[in-house]
């Protein structure tokens, strides 16, 4: 019985130990990897933020949002696109997301989502038509703007949405479950670190300079419960809604997002498979099919909209 308390008082020791060291480590590798950039006076690094094309004056505008550890920058390609052929393009910034760690760290869902609905605010405000391109967060984060305001867009572009999350980079456990275990389980570990690559088959750009491998538990936290809210709402939904899925996604579960659309009242449902792409779409192999995909989607919302 002794010999038994003294395993478990040293797997204890053990396990504090590493979770200690682990927090340690993760926190000095952000302040360093931190050391060799740039931020502005506002604590966002340069040429991650929110950016727009167009004058302004377009008839129709697309609000573009990007997704976890991510900026507006994964949006550049699709941007340009969709302003050529007449649109107004505001990709948005997400707050907390190419920002200094310090003022990261008590940002959440609630900072997002208003973000996101003053956006479309003032979108509808200047324009007849507006449109919202969500990628990954930034889906599911459209999705819960327009589960209660549907008013606000007359069209919802989901890119890879994040409404669960993949096992495939996940051993043994759904990922949810091993998040709940660590919040168990760690004491000191308040930042992760990711060793996993970009998800991405074909880039079409070399790099995307604004992401970050680092992050703080409780955004994960905040997430996961946005996730299962829009899973268990879905009927909410009743936007037209057009479906863009990567068919060698690691990141997010494209089943979930299928289901998701059956659910949903939109009246006008479209969905594709891009097979030869893996998560991050807007700047994967196929990009260009995809912003054609979507400019032919919002032409025909426009056509039944005027009744044609």
């Amino acid at each position: 019985m002794q010999q038994a308390a003294w395993i478990l008082l040293l797997i204890v020791l053990v396990w504090t130990g590493s979770d200690l060291a682990y927090s340690l480590w993760v926190r000095w590798r952000w302040r360093r990897w931190e050391q060799h950039l740039q931020f502005d006076n506002r604590g966002v690094r340069p040429g991650c933020d929110s950016f727009r094309l167009g004058t302004g004056r377009e008839p129709a505008a697309i609000l573009c949002i990007h997704g976890f550890n991510d900026s507006p920058r994964v949006f550049q390609l699709l941007a340009r696109r969709w302003n050529e052929a007449g649109f107004f393009v505001h990709a948005l910034r997400l707050p907390g997301f190419a920002e200094h760690s310090s003022q990261s760290r008590h940002v959440g869902a609630a900072d997002w989502l208003h973000a996101v609905f003053e956006a479309m605010i003032t979108l509808r405000r200047d324009h007849q038509h507006v449109y919202v391109a969500g990628h990954s967060l930034g889906g599911a984060l459209a999705i819960a703007v327009l589960r209660q305001h549907a008013a606000l867009a007359d069209a919802c572009i989901l890119i890879a949405p994040a409404l669960d999350v993949s096992r495939a980079r996940s051993p043994v456990f759904h990922p949810q479950v091993w998040h709940k275990l660590a919040n168990y389980l760690l004491l000191f570990t308040e930042a992760v670190y990711s060793f996993f690559p970009l998800d991405v088959m074909q880039p079409a750009l070399p790099e995307l300079p604004c992401t970050t491998r680092f992050s703080w538990r409780r955004m994960h936290d905040e997430m996961f419960r946005l996730f299962a809210e829009n899973r268990q709402q879905a009927g909410q939904f009743a936007v037209p809604c057009f479906l863009a899925l990567a068919g060698h996604d690691h990141i997010v579960d494209n089943q979930a997002a299928m289901r998701f659309l059956e659910e949903a009242r939109c009246p006008v449902k479209q969905k594709k498979v891009y097979d030869r792409s893996a998560h991050v779409l807007p700047i994967d192999g196929q990009w260009e099919e995809l912003a054609n995909d979507v400019l032919e989607f919002l032409d025909h919302c426009r056509s039944v909209s005027d009744g044609g």
